[in-house]
């Protein structure tokens, strides 16, 4: 059996590599600046605009909940032997 420590190791590696990382400082820039420019562009001051940010906000929050599963669980496989099914015109 692992340890808590090993498991939290393995996990902290595979979150503080140069790939990740990269890709989380390109998502926050550009979650940050789309952000700023849709609160200059709709001011929070109607019930539209708080559900059009909170649209955006939840499109962010899945774009990170997809990116840690990746990470952590794995982007999936193929099982071995698939073949796509030919389809011919």
């Amino acid at each position: 059996m692992c340890s808590t420590a090993t498991v939290v190791g393995i996990m902290g590696y595979r979150l503080l590599h140069w790939g990740p990382v990269l890709a989380l400082s390109v998502t926050a820039l550009i979650s940050w600046s789309t952000s700023m420019c849709l609160l200059e562009w709709w001011p929070v001051t109607s019930v539209a605009a708080v559900l059009n940010l909170a649209v955006f906000l939840l499109w962010h929050i899945l774009i990170l909940y997809n990116f840690f599963l990746a990470v952590f669980v794995g982007p999936g496989y193929v099982p071995l032997g698939w073949k796509p099914v030919s389809i011919i015109f």
